[in-house]
């Protein structure tokens, strides 16, 4: 179509270079004064390219939808006109639907859901009622419900809007004082989510609260996980439940401070008795690996004998929980690690839980330019350098008993707003991490049997054999988990045909990649 200038390639034989498979390209014309894209991977009935038109006068730009099958034919394109007001703070996909959530940048109560449905060429806008004053950090869909949560008043809160029948409902039992929103997960049944929030016990010790509703905000179970007397569980990750019984996992420090020590796994039976375990950083088989061989053993031995000793070990680092994967009775829980540049409790809490993730192209492509333009959000204030180690995977069966782990040095400094360094995939009983910087794409896989076999690294395949590549804005792009062995890249290129006399392209582009 012309006003996208489309161009599309499907590759009928794919090109293989070790153990990647370059699946399909496609490509959009870039005016980086104008143009801004993310991405929604769609599961195995494609994705879905959003591209912001936003011209300087006018009240509205025009946001252009265009949904590419698994194999980047184009299936369907539409656009509307949306409000320069309004500043994306969360996408969804379910049940082969697109949602949008977005918010007036001034007034912070007025919002509006966007549902594309590509198969019944379909654009619905939804505007909830107003709002409090919310500082949105969570969007979730769950059968044709939105869960939106955040703060007020420095306080987390959720609320459930039903988009059938437009009516929104308050959560119980979330907005507490001295309390931070650690996950909102929607659980398998695709009935029910979780709402987990960090809170101060009767010692006055920090734990987790876990609430329970379905999808109409209907309350289903509500627990405290039960501590020992100066153990704070910083993070939290959680199970959908299964068969009545539910795994939490995260980071566990000793006494007073922000650093931690290990991780913990809380495991929920039937009866709702609680078993905790305190594994330390040391009782894992690598933890540590990225360390070098010498400090690694060092490591390990103090967080061991203070273990054993009841004395405190803490290792300055911070892990950004990415997924856990639940499949064929394991839980596989995906971590980055890297090190904090504060050093008071205060800022480090305020950015492991006002750091929004929605913001950090954690499954999208993310512009501040004109999705996000919000001056007061705390991540255009303070933005900063911060250094990646390394990625750690591991696996628990459905008590919460330890399998198996596996680390991945990254040893890389980001730029800008913290967000995740690479992407995690589980497929047919094997974990992949894939990161793509400085034009090459690199996939370690992570439990592989032979530790003597490197990673894997190749360049990207362009529209045609004649294309070389002139610059990539490494600023703008990344790469995010599709289906099955599947992950997406994306970012901005200049182009050019080796032809004589050919004219420079400006594309964004996207490319399919198979493991």
């Amino acid at each position: 179509m012309k006003y996208l200038n489309i161009i599309l390639l499907l590759l009928c034989t794919m090109q293989t270079l070790g153990q990647v498979s370059h699946v399909g390209r496609y490509e959009v014309d870039y005016d980086w004064g104008t143009d801004d894209f993310m991405v929604i991977p769609n599961d195995n009935k494609g994705l879905l390219v959003v591209r912001a038109e936003r011209k300087i006068n006018g009240r509205d730009f025009v946001a252009w939808f265009s949904h590419l099958d698994e194999d980047f034919n184009l299936e369907w394109s539409d656009s509307i006109r949306v409000s320069k007001k309004l500043f994306i703070k969360g996408y969804g996909y379910s049940g082969a639907k697109n949602f949008l959530l977005l918010q007036d940048k001034n007034e912070n109560r007025d919002l509006k859901i966007i549902r594309i449905d590509p198969y019944n060429d379909e654009i619905v806008e939804f505007e909830p009622r107003r709002l409090t004053e919310i500082e949105i950090t969570d969007f979730e869909i769950i059968n044709n419900s939105a869960v939106i949560a955040g703060y007020v008043d420095n306080r987390p809160a959720a609320f459930v809007y039903d988009m059938d029948n437009e009516k929104l409902r308050t959560l119980n039992n979330v907005y507490q004082n001295k309390s931070e929103l650690l996950e909102i997960k929607v659980n398998e049944d695709n009935v029910t989510f979780n709402v987990i929030a960090s809170v101060i016990d009767e010692k006055k010790d920090q734990t987790i609260q876990i609430n329970t509703y379905d999808y109409q905000g209907n309350p289903v179970r509500d627990y405290r996980v039960e501590t020992e007397r100066d153990y704070q569980l910083i993070t939290a990750t959680s199970s959908s439940i299964y068969n009545v019984e539910q795994v939490i996992t995260g980071l566990y420090s000793v006494k007073i401070g922000t650093s931690p020590s290990g991780f913990y796994v809380n495991h929920v039976d039937r009866r709702g008795t609680q078993s905790m375990r305190y594994i330390p950083f040391g009782q894992f088989n690598s933890f540590f690996q990225h360390e070098g061989e010498k400090r690694e053993k060092k490591l390990k031995d103090r967080s061991i004998l203070a273990a054993r000793n009841n004395k405190i070990f803490r290792y300055k680092t911070e892990g950004i929980f990415r997924k856990m994967v639940e499949k064929d009775g394991e839980l596989i829980v995906f971590v980055e690690f890297y090190k904090p540049w504060a050093t008071t409790n205060y800022d480090l809490n305020t950015l492991r839980n006002r750091t929004n993730p929605l913001f950090s192209g954690g499954s999208a492509v993310f512009s501040p330019n004109t999705w996000s333009n919000n001056p007061d959000s705390f991540e255009s204030r303070d933005p900063r350098e911060f250094e990646f180690t390394h990625a750690f995977t591991f696996a628990l069966d459905r008590s919460g008993n330890l399998r198996w782990d596996h680390n991945y040095e990254i040893d890389e400094t980001k730029e800008g707003l913290l967000s995740s360094y690479g992407e995690f995939i589980y497929h047919d009983n094997n974990a992949y991490f894939a990161h793509y910087y400085d034009k090459q794409l690199v996939v370690e896989h992570l439990n592989k049997k032979d530790d003597e076999q490197e990673a894997d690294v190749s360049l990207l395949s362009l529209l045609r054999e004649s294309d070389e590549l002139k610059y990539e804005n490494d600023m703008f792009g990344g790469i995010i988990d599709w289906f099955d062995n599947r992950y997406l890249v994306y970012g901005i290129q200049h182009v050019r045909a080796k032809d004589e006399g050919a004219s420079l392209r400006k594309v964004f582009f996207v490319n399919g990649i198979a493991i």
